[in-house]
């Protein structure tokens, strides 16, 4: 029997991709400070799909695997492909590659680089400690948890404020992710346990922590701060933003009628990932021949081109598929 998709999370995260993508087309600040739910929305929703998986899977090792197949060799690909159409577009049109080799070599590890692969830089290092976090959901009593995740909160404010973060590379890389962001996966593996009474609670917390911080923000310096200024390291405003956005789309009965659009939204999710990388690719093409296209042209025509490129990588990958079974 054929599980039933959630459309609902399908919806979350369609609408976290399509906010991330609006980001890197350079809207006006208003419309850039809306959107900036984004990433942690997407790694809440992840530690909400993860529990399933993670408890379906054979041992660790077999989980991260899939894991790191999934997300770390498509980058790969996707990085050499890049990269070669870089040097293609230089060939033909002189097109200046704005890439050094440490910038190239550094994402394939997910450091630096491109700037664009931060993201898998953060997913795997909530793979990584997954357990723990799953640990933490399955053993402890609800208000611990909720005690957990408070002290996390306060301790990644507290080495934001001190600047422990900044100290060295691995902090600023790794450690402020894994605390900042892992904080987050843990409130979208707690989610399972909700209803909408919970969330309900989490929308009105976040939602004072976040005014207290415009309040003190435009008291000390006389105006609103965005709170993309936060976000590296993630910073508990910053954050508390993204969970309003996040819970109150949890709270709501989401319901997509219309067919066509429904498809649009599945797909979209489901092929979340491969849509969010190719639409790096189409974001310099466009930067380079048409650099001063208006925002609004650039995110319709990079999501159609993102959405369509994923449509024929899969209509090719299901052909060489069938293909190889006939022979």
């Amino acid at each position: 029997m054929i599980k039933e998709r959630n459309i609902k999370i399908d919806f979350i995260k369609f609408l976290g991709l399509f906010a991330i993508i609006l980001a890197h087309v350079g809207p006006n600040e208003k419309i850039f400070q809306l959107r900036n739910f984004d990433v942690p929305l997407m790694v809440f929703i992840s530690g909400f799909l993860s529990y399933d998986s993670y408890k379906k899977s054979k041992s660790y090792l077999s989980y991260l695997y899939k894991r790191i197949k999934r997300i770390v060799i498509p980058t790969w690909i996707f990085l050499i492909i890049y990269f070669m159409l870089i040097l293609l577009l230089n060939k033909m049109f002189g097109v200046v590659n704005p890439y050094n080799k440490k910038q190239m070599l550094e994402s394939f590890f997910f450091l630096d680089g491109i700037g664009y692969v931060w993201i898998v830089r953060v997913y795997l290092l909530i793979e990584i400690i997954l357990p723990l976090l799953i640990f933490i959901i399955d053993k402890f009593k609800s208000i611990y948890i909720y005690l957990i995740v408070v002290s996390l909160f306060l301790l990644n404010e507290l080495l934001c404020i001190y600047g422990i973060y900044g100290m060295n590379k691995f902090n600023s890389l790794f450690l402020c992710n894994i605390i900042g962001y892992g904080i987050i996966s843990l409130l979208g593996l707690f989610s399972r346990k909700m209803n909408k009474e919970n969330y309900f609670n989490m929308f009105l917390l976040f939602s004072i922590i976040f005014l207290f911080y415009v309040s003190y923000n435009y008291k000390i310096n006389h105006t609103f701060i965005y709170t993309q200024l936060m976000k590296y390291p993630p910073r508990l405003y910053y954050l508390s933003y993204s969970m309003i956005i996040t819970y109150l789309l949890m709270l709501l009965n989401i319901k997509i009628n219309n067919n066509i659009l429904k498809k649009i939204i599945v797909y979209s999710s489901k092929n979340s990932f491969w849509i969010y990388l190719w639409h790096i690719l189409f974001i310099f093409v466009i930067n380079i021949f048409n650099p001063n296209m208006s925002w609004y042209y650039r995110y319709i025509i990079i999501s159609i081109l993102s959405l369509l490129t994923v449509y024929l990588q899969n209509l090719l990958k299901n052909k060489l598929n069938k293909k190889i079974k006939m022979e």
